[in-house]
């Protein structure tokens, strides 16, 4: 029998990466939100194996293949021993700092511990999860927003909240290993001191008060101009807030949803193919 996974994408409306540990991983701060923007997933459980494909064509090298990654990391961490075959719709830009690959194998992880009447318990998994990658356990966890500590796997839920975001994509991602190369490069960002305890409140204020950052936008502006000119037409305009997600490309802006609309159809420049307005998932 063949299931049908709805994969969302992540923006990150806060992103502070600290220091590279020993272990190689960067320690980071993160405040995230899943939107109504999806990748498809069709999976089918078999006897062994494994198959990945694509009607778009995309061939993913089992090095880098998060969804291969997923599947032998649950085999070893619940024990289980089962094939698998996948049909991935991708819908979310690749290398554009929304979650796409991530996303991906969470909510496989997930179905998998579902299927398997939770052969991991939850918080295992969510927590072991980051070996995968660092937005994995965030597609674990069934939250729609939430406060990230570590290297991905602690969250703290957040109450939903209702918004309106444009995602400006252009044509060039950035590829996630040279984006921490580039911070590590140039050195540390701005430190405000955002934790769990006062994220809450500023969560909670206009957008406009919010004083969220990525620490990636000043150093990627310098080696990607486009970016950087990107935002500064887009501050033309009436919006709340404006920033890089992840560590991607991928420029978010929040605004009431009439300025988007209008936004949506502006030309940003020729480095930029589209834009999409998504709305944060609220259950």
């Amino acid at each position: 029998m063949t299931v049908e996974l709805s994969v969302p994408a992540k923006v990150n409306l806060h992103l502070e990466i600290g220091e590279k540990r020993a272990d190689g991983y960067h320690a980071l701060r993160s405040l995230c939100v899943k939107v109504n923007l999806f990748d498809r997933l069709f999976v089918e459980l078999m006897n062994e194996g494994y198959e990945l494909n694509s009607p778009d064509d995309l061939f993913f090298s089992q090095d880098v293949d998060l969804l291969y990654k997923a599947v032998n990391f649950y085999k070893k961490l619940s024990g289980k021993e089962f094939g698998i075959k996948i049909k991935l719709i991708k819908n979310i830009p690749m290398q554009a700092g929304l979650g796409g690959g991530s996303s991906d194998a969470g909510v496989l992880l997930r179905f998998l511990n579902q299927h398997f009447d939770e052969a991991v318990p939850w918080y295992v998994l969510i927590r072991e999860s980051a070996a995968v990658g660092a937005d994995v356990p965030l597609f674990v966890h069934p939250c729609t927003a939430a406060w990230i500590e570590g290297i991905g796997e602690k969250i703290v839920p957040l109450a939903p909240r209702p918004l309106d975001i444009l995602l400006c994509f252009p044509h060039m991602g950035v590829n996630t290993k040279e984006a921490y190369d580039y911070l590590d490069s140039y050195g540390r960002g701005r430190l405000y001191g955002l934790d769990e305890n006062n994220v809450k409140e500023i969560w909670e204020k206009h957008p406009r008060e919010w004083k969220f950052f990525n620490s990636f936008s000043q150093k990627l502006t310098k080696e990607y101009p486009f970016i950087e000119k990107g935002k500064e037409f887009l501050k033309q305009f009436p919006v709340d807030y404006i920033e890089l997600s992840g560590s991607g490309s991928t420029i978010a802006v929040v605004a009431d949803k009439h300025c988007l609309q209008n936004l949506s159809v502006c030309p940003l420049g020729d480095e930029f193919s589209t834009c999409s307005m998504v709305s944060t998932l609220l259950e």
